[in-house]
């Protein structure tokens, strides 16, 4: 989905938990900035991107971790060995960084 300038593609968001307000408004924040657009009218009925401005998300994610840091690492792991890999991570907060060598591999 990736256009010539190389700047879009299919990205995955990576975050602590689904009803973590603050966390929420950061990944809305994100794709308000992706997408070109103060609101979320731009985006389809999820919130989700889906192809504005040549970004669109991953159906996996966004991946959350705030019950199980290595389930989530699993879920990592697993998408990027999917047949559909994404060009971005984005991660909001510092999970990566509590398991930094597990995170890297």
């Amino acid at each position: 989905m990736s256009n010539t300038s190389g700047r879009s593609g299919k990205l995955c968001i990576l975050t602590g938990s689904s009803q973590d307000t603050n966390h929420q408004e950061r990944i809305q924040g994100i794709r308000q900035q992706l997408c070109g657009e103060l609101t979320n009218d731009a985006l389809d009925r999820t919130g989700r991107l889906n192809g504005e401005h040549g970004w669109s998300e991953s159906d996996r994610c966004p991946l959350y971790n705030s019950v199980n840091q290595q389930n989530a690492l699993l879920k990592l792991s697993t998408l990027l060995n999917s047949t559909s890999p994404v060009d971005a991570i984005i991660r909001i907060g510092s999970w990566p960084t509590h398991q930094a060598n597990l995170y890297r591999q």
